[in-house]
């Protein structure tokens, strides 16, 4: 009976010692470490569908009273002037309201104290502009009304999530096709997708197009205004097993 026992276990070392010989890489194969990883970018252009315009009233008189009249005065018809033409309370602001003494000026030998000859009232509000072909209007009633302080106007997205959206689809099929692209110079097949990460996406923020200053004259022919596009940019990071 000893003699059967160690004869069987003799043979188990042969065996074992003939079992063919599994490399680590070979144990690895089906492993998640062969993937082919790749950037994907896509950009979108945009027309503006919406624009901001800000403009403002300044007076100086020799009273505080008599420039902020001056001012509320003329800024009640800019405003009315805007609400005529469609625009609702609700998209328009008051972005700044100011009141400066304005001193006399002295000369290099003159010590007497500052003394105050005038006032300078100022305010300002920004009018959000949901249809851009009312944005030269907009523009030109101001002015008519008694506006003498273009802001600038800036032209935005409404929506950008849906621009946001299909940038970021965009992106994610080029990452596709440059992962193809590498499995067939590579010669493997390209296999499931293992993840998918946004890096970034680029919303432009509005531009402005002008910078505070004097209005022109009432006269002039109306104020063109041009959106012209915006570009959404989105950046993913795609890994595919093979």
């Amino acid at each position: 009976m000893l003699a059967r026992v160690r004869w069987m276990a003799f043979c188990a070392t042969i065996v074992l010692a003939l079992a063919p010989f599994r490399p680590a890489w070979a144990q690895s194969e089906n492993s998640t470490d062969h993937t082919i990883t790749v950037t994907g970018e896509a950009d979108v252009h945009a027309e503006p569908d919406m624009a901001t315009v800000t403009v403002g009233v300044t007076s100086v008189a020799s009273t505080a009273d008599e420039a902020m009249g001056t001012v509320s005065q003329q800024l009640a018809a800019v405003i009315a002037g805007a609400k005529a033409l469609g625009i609702e309370s609700r998209d328009i602001q008051t972005t700044g309201l100011s009141l400066q003494p304005v001193y006399r000026q002295r000369g290099p030998n003159d010590d007497t104290p500052p003394q105050i000859q005038a006032y300078r009232a100022s305010n300002n509000v920004s009018i959000i502009v949901r249809d851009l072909s009312m944005a030269s209007s907009v523009l030109d009633s101001a002015i008519n009304n008694g506006a003498n302080v273009i802001g600038g106007i800036s032209f935005g997205l409404s929506d950008t999530d849906a621009w946001r959206r299909q940038a970021l689809t965009l992106a994610t099929q080029n990452a596709r096709a440059k992962a193809e692209a590498i499995a067939v110079a590579e010669g493997v097949r390209l296999g499931e997708l293992l993840s998918v990460t946004e890096q970034s996406t680029t919303v432009p923020i509005p531009r402005t197009y002008a910078a505070f200053g004097a209005a022109p004259m009432a006269a002039q022919p109306s104020t063109p205004v041009e959106a012209g596009e915006m570009t959404v940019h989105a950046t993913v990071r795609v890994s595919y097993r093979i």
